[in-house]
């Protein structure tokens, strides 16, 4: 089990690094990154998204994080554009 549901500053944490994907997703999608960075964007971003998918207490949190139907609305178009 990852993360610490009774931790606030962990949570905090989670949530951050979920709002940096949020932003690398709508950049990635905007097509802000090229060449070998976009690549690299590519890689990480989904990499990450993995693991969030793999590991049921990351999912958990994620959608605890999740308060309107636009929460996270550039992961799910990112996920959607690479199935």
């Amino acid at each position: 089990m990852i993360g610490d549901a009774e931790n606030p500053d962990w949570i905090g944490a989670f949530r951050d690094l979920l709002n940096d994907l949020e932003v690398a997703c709508a950049a990635y999608l905007d097509s802000q990154f090229s060449g070998r960075t976009g690549k690299l964007a590519e890689f990480l971003i989904s990499d990450m998204l993995k693991m969030f998918q793999d590991e049921a207490s990351l999912q958990s949190h994620l959608e605890m994080a999740i308060h309107n139907p636009e929460t996270f609305v550039n992961i799910r178009d990112f996920l959607a554009l690479r199935k």
